[in-house]
């Protein structure tokens, strides 16, 4: 469940797409198979994701998987993103991306900076390094097709569709610190007022991410993603949005 971010009354597809793209975490990744019986038929696999500071999309997967062999060989990926289906729920009714690219090892350079911002989204990951040999993986898109329904189907440039982040890793992690520390009331009253998530103290709230247009909350293991109005571009920024999202959500504006 997700808040629904502000928008003009004319469609934007773009808009359309973030709404779908940046509260998502998971999706199905197709790479072109190289195994001798079925090689060039797509083949398919579950994997999460969360997204580094260029908006692409950051996997973790096994030198193992078949995929990983996969990739070594054709870099052709597609990721498939979905919206929640519930049951007697019209899945074709539902918005859905596709994110058309290339994938390739995370230069080790970057490596620190991504897993912490993984294990951030995604902390079950850690126990992977304890099994098999994991890699990040960082997928450069070429282009997307989102449907958000009936005459809702549009292609998205890499420009349309990704977004910079305007915080690097310590600004991110003062603003994340910040919150957890000092603001956990705020966090739980965005989730009961935006999102109608009640939060009692047995419930763990930690913020996991910030960007241009919103945030990101963990709370017992799920991700929720809170708009802000208006897109920010430094802490500063960040703190008014805030206070304006709390003072909304307490009948104060």
């Amino acid at each position: 469940m997700s808040q629904v971010p502000p928008q003009d009354h004319d469609y934007d597809k773009t808009e359309e797409a973030h709404k779908l793209y940046y509260t998502r975490h998971d999706g199905v990744l197709s790479t072109i198979s190289q195994d001798e019986d079925i090689a060039g038929f797509p083949f398919s696999s579950v994997t999460p994701f969360c997204l580094d500071r260029k908006g692409r999309p950051i996997i973790l997967i096994s030198n193992l998987a078949q995929h990983t062999k996969n990739i070594a060989e054709r870099s052709e990926v597609s990721l498939m993103i979905q919206a929640d289906v519930h049951r007697n729920t019209d899945v074709q009714a539902q918005g859905r991306l596709t994110y058309v690219g290339h994938a390739s090892p995370v230069p080790e350079d970057e490596i620190d900076e991504i897993k912490y911002r993984y294990v951030r989204y995604l902390p079950a990951a850690e126990r992977y390094f304890e099994a098999h040999s994991f890699n990040y993986y960082r997928i450069d898109a070429v282009k997307g097709r989102f449907i958000g329904g009936f005459g809702k189907i549009f292609w998205l440039t890499p420009e349309e569709l990704l977004m910079d982040n305007p915080f690097d890793e310590a600004a991110e992690t003062g603003i994340i610190e910040h919150m957890d520390d000092d603001h956990q009331d705020s966090m739980k009253l965005y989730l009961k007022h935006y999102l109608n998530l009640e939060t009692g103290p047995d419930n763990t709230v930690k913020m996991v991410g910030v960007d241009a247009k919103g945030f990101d909350i963990r709370r017992d293991g799920f991700i929720h993603r809170i708009w802000f109005d208006t897109p920010v571009e430094n802490s500063n920024d960040v703190r008014m949005a805030m206070v304006h999202l709390s003072k909304t959500a307490r009948g104060e504006e």
